[in-house]
């Protein structure tokens, strides 16, 4: 457990104590002010130098306190209402998504799944699993939370998975936040038996098809004059999708697992990794400059966000530059090496030949190996680290065939 999470359960043993016995009125005010205590916090320690992830990682700890008293308390309510206990019933509060991987931005969608065994329709148990789902949902709404939520039975969230990608990439980062356990661990069985394992191939295609069609979207370039911090090209979202095509397709769920199994580099994870928290906290100061998710660095923003982040230059247009300067630089080093990584767990599986295939010979086949090198679906890749020190002259072939079209 953080320093951070410890201190935070401290505050909400002192503030949050004897839920049951407030009235409703007093619990949206109680956690309001919980809330708003917290949020100052955390703005604090981002302005004195908190990191992107550190920021969004403890935010994220923040609200699951809050919504495991919530929860608590609403099963707490549903006994009585119901006269069942709440341990005769399995029922899970499951984070998914971004929020799954335990980070939040100021503004960013609480994402929830309700989870709980199929029950008789209008039998004490339904109502029971209802009505505490719905008073959770109250309580958020009430207090001011954005929360993206779903409330399934263990078999239509194992067939939600099955039948929608961008459900089982949410549903790849589930994390337990409150309830039964037991029903959790059983979803995470059948949900890799079923939804993950004999599926990585169609999944991998799917995923670097999804990442083509929406750099496409967002402009096929990290140079943009505005870049969407989230979605652009070399955006999060590319870190983001290096990790779901890594834990579809090998269950590796960080860039210290890809290094631990020889898949990147160490020069390459550090890059990777200060590119993602560089952006991530660019995205928290938008967002907090805002007052709402915002996710564009537009060029009226770009002023307050070069202030927040501690560029110093006199002269205020070379601040402006310096952080953009930077955010290029870092939004290209995840783009390039979050991308090329992707499509080398996959595999290659990709048939069709796309952009980088006009960078090889002409007529190259599907995957041949050259001279140390193999070729395969438009990338070309050493077999060995000592692939050019044994040879130098072997770099001059490469560029030599990409320029001409044939390989000597």
């Amino acid at each position: 457990m953080s320093a951070h999470l410890e201190k935070v359960l401290r505050h909400a043993e002192a503030k949050l104590i004897n839920l049951a016995q407030r009235s409703p009125t007093d619990l949206l005010d109680l956690y309001r002010n919980f809330l708003k205590v917290e949020e100052h916090r955390l703005r604090m320690a981002h302005r004195a130098g908190e990191s992107g992830l550190g920021f969004a990682e403890k935010r994220a700890d923040m609200i699951g306190v809050v919504l495991q008293h919530i929860f608590q308390n609403s099963l707490h309510n549903a006994e009585k209402a119901h006269h069942l206990a709440a341990s005769e019933l399995r029922i899970a509060m499951v984070a998914t998504g971004g929020y799954g991987r335990g980070q939040l931005s100021p503004y960013s969608d609480i994402d929830l799944l309700f989870l709980y065994d199929k029950q008789p329709a209008k039998s004490p148990a339904a109502r029971f699993v209802t009505d505490a789902i719905e008073q959770v949902l109250y309580v958020l709404w009430d207090i001011g939370l954005k929360v993206g939520h779903a409330s399934r039975n263990l078999e239509e969230a194992i067939q939600q998975g099955r039948e929608d990608m961008q459900t089982r990439t949410a549903l790849l980062e589930a994390r337990l936040l409150k309830g039964n356990s037991e029903l959790f661990d059983e979803f995470q069985r059948r949900f890799n038996r079923l939804c993950v394992q004999g599926n990585e191939h169609s999944y991998g295609l799917w995923r670097l098809r999804d990442q083509e069609q929406r750099h496409q979207k967002m402009g096929a370039t990290v140079f943009l004059q505005e870049p969407n911090v989230k979605n652009g090209c070399g955006g999060l979202r590319d870190y983001h999708n290096l990790l779901w095509v890594a834990m579809g397709l090998k269950g590796i769920d960080s860039t210290l697992g890809l290094q631990e199994e020889g898949i990147i580099t160490a020069s390459d994870r550090k890059k990777l990794d200060r590119a993602f928290d560089f952006l991530l906290k660019v995205r928290n100061e938008l967002h907090l400059i805002q007052g709402r998710a915002g996710d564009v660095l537009t060029l009226a923003l770009q002023k307050d966000v070069a202030n927040a982040l501690g560029y110093s230059n006199r002269q205020l247009l070379r601040r402006i530059e310096d952080m953009m300067r930077d955010y290029y630089q870092h939004s290209r080093d995840l783009y390039l090496i979050a991308n090329a990584h992707a499509r080398r767990i996959c595999g290659q599986q990709e048939s069709k030949r796309g952009l980088f295939w006009n960078l090889l010979p002409q007529g190259a086949k599907a995957q041949e190996k050259i001279n140390g090198f193999t070729l395969a679906n438009g990338v070309i890749s050493a077999e060995s680290a000592s692939v050019l020190s044994e040879d130098p002259v072997r770099m001059v072939r490469v560029f030599r065939s990409c320029r001409s079209g044939t390989w000597s």
